[in-house]
């Protein structure tokens, strides 16, 4: 669960297993290589930063209702479009819902699922997926990234694509 429902026992369970989440994109069948999501930097300040200001912004009713979207959607009980839709119910007339939507993409633990909420953020956004493993990062986080196991040792702007 990232949210508290989810981001504390997400958190929790990336630090003890960083590689058991895995993607398979961009390859032949022949040749599928499984990615795991790579933590981001100060990965359990952000999850806290963000349980935080979605806790105060929200209140506790409204967060419960989020944490429980989050849990349904890290389960795969709802889809994106979905989770999106509720998530802009409780957040939408928000300024900062775009930047929130954008760090709840980000710490998604789950690199299918980070997609799939990334490809259906319509407005100007400041992410970016890594075209080695598809993981969704900040584009300003993309050094960091790189410089992870499984990508070349020196970055390559080349290496990531982002949409505009």
């Amino acid at each position: 669960s990232y949210l508290r429902l989810g981001l504390s026992s997400v958190v929790a369970s990336q630090s003890q297993e960083s590689s058991g989440i895995n993607a398979e994109y961009g390859h032949t069948k022949a040749e599928k290589i499984a990615y795991s999501y790579t933590n981001v930097q100060d990965l359990h300040l952000r999850n806290q930063g963000l349980q935080f200001t979605l806790q105060r912004m929200l209140g506790p009713v409204m967060f419960s209702e989020c944490e429980k979207a989050v849990k349904a959607f890290s389960r795969g009980e709802i889809d994106a479009a979905s989770f999106s839709h509720i998530f802009k119910l409780l957040l939408g007339g928000n300024p900062c819902f775009q930047d929130i939507l954008e760090e709840l993409i980000v710490l998604l633990p789950d690199i299918p699922k980070q997609n799939s909420l990334y490809n259906g953020i319509t407005e100007n956004n400041n992410l970016t997926s890594c075209s080695v493993c598809h993981q969704v990062v900040r584009k300003h986080e993309l050094p960091f990234h790189s410089t992870q196991a499984h990508h070349f040792s020196s970055f390559d702007q080349s290496d990531f694509r982002t949409r505009n």
